[in-house]
């Protein structure tokens, strides 16, 4: 299914993470992230699950050599770009 902007907030609203391509195309949708922890992991215990999840699983697919960027949005509003474990 290719990614359409009228649908944002239906597959947002959906508990887990949307998982794209590099190409925009959606792959999953309720996604839920997993990862190993490691002490160079900045996992942050006043932030949430979304947000630590995101750190683990983008350092987990670095340990893989694989490319991977999540885009955090917090209830709050707060947006944040995770890469290789850290918070850009």
């Amino acid at each position: 299914m290719k990614f359409k902007n009228m649908y944002i907030e239906q597959i947002t609203a959906i508990d887990g993470s949307v998982m794209m391509s590099s190409d925009g195309e959606i792959v999953g949708i309720g996604v839920i992230l997993d990862g190993e922890s490691s002490a160079e992991c900045n996992i942050n215990s006043s932030r949430g699950a979304r947000y630590n999840s995101a750190i683990k699983y983008t350092y987990s697919r670095k340990q893989n050599n694989e490319k991977c960027i999540a885009v955090v949005v917090s209830e709050d509003g707060d947006v944040n770009f995770i890469v290789d474990g850290k918070q850009m």
